[in-house]
């Protein structure tokens, strides 16, 4: 495909020079920080000997090694990662069904190599300290540098368990989804706006996660013990259980197993950054294809596109932003073909953006008809009434077929409360899919109002006339179907931060009522004059009416 080869591998390799840039800029400032520390704290950079030292430490062939496989590991995890990127989450209806996707081979093939990453960077790091200073001369050395095997096999597992947890987070937290901003900023700027965030949370993260390592260590250390003595096998006082107990209690060893763990977390954690920066920036597609060139690199292709989502998401965005920002661009799908006089431009893209549009309409009133019948209270009727029921209603509705013998089953076991706690649909499930794929519809929404409002001064030939009238309609239609909705739950956590997802649909809910309201009053200011030349339905016009007073919006 066009857009993997063009587009998004390009996008990925710049993102890992990217990291691995940022990754060694920071590791040697922070090298020479240390090595300013340890020989004279009190000159600072003006101590030659330092900086000197610092880059012997530099070019010595060990540092360059460690470091080189270190950057190894930020680029196999980049790899990794790349086929679990996409622009949509998927919603699980039950909790079955979480567990089998935890537990598919992907994501238990992601884990295991995800945690021996983990542990071989935390290897690069130890080593790393340990040349750092190897004659032990600064006062540093005591507490950097380990100087036994079970400290660096600590540290080692260390850096596999973090790896773990940062998986756990990667997959619980949807770090894997690109986010796209309608905003486009500087890809630096960005970085650094979220620097500093990422490296807090990555520390909180360490050290969330590591007393519960040091419980697991005491917890396998007894229990490894036991099982010893149970075989008859006697242990030396240097491999006692008391031995490890003291080897734990130690501020060099929880100093260097944070600092490796915030380094490991840190830099997966700005790949990630990084690499959503770089996919999720503009990609400005071509409106007018020439006639040999390849037409699904067109706007109107990458629209209906099913392919990649990620794609979909750029040619939303694209539109977008063209329909408020660049003048030129509109009027080529303002344009008409030549011989003929066909708007192809403009059909190909409303009709994309119609039917996409046309569709979420009908899931919104079929899940608003469901959610209103369960909330109607039910009827008590005495037993020949409801007899009459019955048999009226099996004479009006076909009949059904039988259940299938896996129905039967699941039906048979969801009367056992263990069962059906996994089988039972999640709360908020529908909704929840139902909003998770509508960031691209909100954009087509605003797109259509700014290029209904441009074209009453750029579109020469008309274009939009025919299809004004069941825009409006459309739009009206999406406002009646999301005031429908149940609005238990609408304002409610919206600015809250939500690192889970779980109220993202009621973010998107309010999202696309304040689009659809900005678009209609767009659309009203404009034509607010000519409102008797478009032709709509009574129903509609009395609604469209608010938005041409501007009362109750």
């Amino acid at each position: 495909m066009w857009f993997d080869k063009q587009v998004l591998f390009p996008r990925v390799v710049r993102s890992l020079l990217w990291t691995i840039v940022i990754q060694e800029s920071y590791l040697s400032l922070s090298f020479l920080f240390l090595k300013i520390i340890a020989w004279n704290p009190v000159l600072g950079f003006l101590d030659g000997k330092s900086c000197i030292d610092w880059l012997f430490y530099l070019i010595h062939w060990k540092t360059i090694v460690y470091r080189s496989i270190l950057c190894l590991t930020t680029i196999a995890f980049g790899v990794l990662n790349k086929h679990f990127h996409s622009a949509e989450k998927h919603i699980c209806s039950t909790r079955l069904e979480k567990i089998s996707i935890a537990l598919s081979p992907r994501h238990v093939q992601h884990f295991i190599i995800t945690m021996l990453l983990g542990g071989l960077a935390s290897h690069c790091c130890v080593k790393l300290f340990q040349i750092f200073d190897p004659e032990k001369q600064s006062f540093l050395s005591s507490f950097l540098i380990l100087e036994n095997d079970f400290e660096h096999m600590f540290a080692v597992q260390h850096g596999c368990y973090t790896a773990i947890m940062f998986n756990l987070k990667y997959f619980i937290c949807y770090l894997y989804i690109v986010k796209f901003h309608v905003n486009q900023e500087s890809k630096m700027l960005q970085i650094k706006r979220q620097a500093f965030d990422l490296f807090k949370d990555s520390a909180i993260c360490v050290l969330k996660g590591l007393h519960w390592f040091y419980i697991l260590s005491v917890f396998l250390g007894l229990l490894f013990e036991n099982q010893l003595i149970s075989l008859g096998i006697k242990s030396s006082e240097s491999e006692s259980y008391f031995s490890l107990l003291h080897s734990l209690i130690n501020l060099k060893l929880f100093l260097v197993t944070f600092i490796t763990g915030v380094i490991m977390f840190f830099n997966w954690s700005l790949y990630l950054v990084i690499f959503n920066v770089f996919v999720a920036e503009r990609h400005v597609f071509p409106i007018e294809i020439p006639l040999k060139s390849d037409k699904s690199k067109s706007l109107s292709a990458a629209l209906g596109s099913s392919e990649s989502d990620i794609l979909k998401y750029l040619a939303v965005l694209d539109l977008r932003l063209l329909s408020q920002q660049d003048a030129e661009r509109r009027k080529q799908i303002f344009s008409i073909s030549h011989p003929g006089g066909h708007p192809h431009q403009w059909k190909a893209v409303a009709d994309l953006c119609i039917s996409s549009l046309k569709q979420f309409v009908s899931k919104l009133q079929e899940y608003s008809v469901v959610a209103a019948a369960a909330k109607e209270p039910k009827m008590n009727y005495n037993k020949a009434v409801s007899f009459v029921l019955e048999e009226q209603k099996s004479y009006f509705e076909p009949p059904k077929e039988p259940p299938t013998f896996s129905e039967t089953v699941i039906a048979s076991l969801r009367g056992w409360p263990s069962v059906a706690y996994f089988l039972d649909e999640l709360p908020s499930t529908k909704i929840r899919k139902l909003f998770a794929s509508s960031q691209p519809l909100i954009w087509m929404i605003d797109a259509l109002g700014y290029l209904v409002s441009a074209s009453y001064s750029e579109d020469k030939f008309g274009v939009i006339q025919q299809t004004l009238p069941e825009i409006i309609r459309l739009l009206l239609d999406i406002k009646m179907a999301e005031e429908k909705l149940p609005i238990d739950l609408v304002g409610f956590r919206t600015h809250v931060k939500d690192p889970y997802g779980r109220y993202d649909h009621i973010h998107q809910r309010v999202s696309l009522k304040t689009s659809v309201n900005a678009a209609l009053c767009r659309i009203a200011d404009t034509f607010k004059n000519d409102i008797n030349g478009i032709y709509l339905p009574e129903e509609y016009l009395r609604y469209f009416q608010r938005y041409l007073n501007r009362r109750n919006v």
